[in-house]
């Protein structure tokens, strides 16, 4: 029998608590990865990689930990393990 490994990967969600800004829809992200997850439990992933970019670092003093906690909440909704890929 062959050993077969399934991931699911998504990138650049972008997450933040922000209003519509050069093209992104910041608070849309939450639905997107939802989703996602959706596909990714239908396909029954072993795990999940984010490719970067899950939470918009904001060019302002904004505390992101709201925003970090919230997203990594909902991406550990998977039931499978999700690793994550710093940057782009």
């Amino acid at each position: 029998m062959e050993n077969v490994i399934t991931f699911g990967a998504f990138a650049d969600p972008h997450y933040a608590d922000r209003d519509v800004r050069i093209g992104r829809w910041y608070r849309e992200a939450p639905n997107r990865i939802a989703a996602a997850q959706n596909r990714f439990a239908a396909a029954q992933t072993d795990f999940n990689v984010c490719l970067g970019d899950f939470i918009d670092l904001c060019d302002d003093d904004r505390d992101l930990t709201p925003a970090l906690e919230q997203i990594t909440a909902l991406i550990g909704t998977a039931g499978r393990p999700t690793y994550y890929v710093p940057g782009n």
